[in-house]
């Protein structure tokens, strides 16, 4: 078996101005769907080049290193990635108009 990932982020965020008084839910989905986008592109990206950009063969090694061979852990695929959690967490709303 090949290791798998989950990546857990939490982002802390406040917004300056809110002048369209959007919701903190729509602004909180938004934040993760720009998050998710940068993540796989800088992903993907890696792949193409044979890199492990977020040093993920590294982390697996140094927590299980008896569980996977160097090749294992050096085998990133875009099926690494079991799941992807973002939280994210509005500290204030900011100005509205």
């Amino acid at each position: 078996s090949f290791p798998k990932y989950i990546i857990n982020l939490d982002i802390k965020a406040s917004i300056r101005e809110n002048p369209k008084n959007i919701g903190k839910e729509t602004i909180e989905n938004e934040i993760k769907n720009i998050i998710l986008s940068q993540f796989q592109s800088t992903f993907n990206k890696g792949l193409e080049i044979n890199s492990d950009v977020f040093n993920f063969s590294e982390k697996a090694y140094r927590f299980k290193p008896q569980s996977w061979t160097v090749d294992k852990l050096n085998s990133i695929t875009e099926h690494s990635i079991k799941k992807f959690n973002i939280h994210v967490f509005i500290k204030d709303d900011g100005a509205k108009k």
